[in-house]
């Protein structure tokens, strides 16, 4: 049985990767769960900054004899892509972690192009002002010890620093961890 936040995902964020097509950007793949949610037609560069992340997804690659999805090494703050380049750029739990949420927005904007779509799952603040509190005190000894993860990320703000218009929102409660999930679209500055 899953469990909600993994419904949440699945009927939000993989449901979405299902619909994209032309070429795509997924930025910390992690485990590469999401792979198998593309499209074949679907062109998609997968951005991964743990070197063990990308060797274990080049084996699964190959084992799945998927030539739609290619590999690359490097960071959201520091995108290695020319501008304007994809028709979406997908992301999940990535903004918490980022050592700069204002330079992997604006790294994302510049690789997108004009009316490209922007996906993600993210966590975000509690709308309850007892976790919201929680989240604050707890983001700072948990960040050095959970992978640069902070409880107290808002994405939706980060993202909105850039001219995105939002195209969808739903969020799900969770504790500590509230999941947002988000749509967007590239506008021109």
């Amino acid at each position: 049985m899953m469990n909600k936040h993994k419904v949440f995902r699945k009927n939000h964020f993989l449901a979405a990767l299902g619909s994209l097509d032309g070429e795509v950007l997924e930025i910390g793949f992690g485990d590469a769960d999401t792979f198998t949610h593309y499209p074949e037609s679907t062109s998609v560069n997968a951005l991964e900054k743990d070197p063990k992340h990308l060797r274990k997804a080049g084996r699964m690659l190959e084992v799945m004899r998927r030539k739609n999805i290619t590999l690359h090494e490097g960071k959201a703050e520091k995108l290695p892509f020319e501008d304007a380049r994809f028709d979406a750029v997908c992301f999940s739990l990535l903004l918490c972690s980022v050592s700069s949420q204002k330079d992997a927005v604006a790294e994302i904007y510049r690789v997108l192009k004009p009316g490209g779509k922007l996906i993600a799952i993210e966590h975000t603040l509690s709308e309850r002002p007892l976790i919201r509190s929680a989240q604050k005190i707890l983001t700072p000894p948990l960040a050095p010890i959970s992978g640069n993860c902070h409880l107290d990320s808002e994405p939706l703000k980060a993202i909105l620093t850039k001219p995105f218009r939002i195209v969808r929102t739903e969020s799900m409660p969770w504790f500590l961890e509230p999941r947002l999930y988000i749509s967007a679209i590239k506008i021109k500055e």
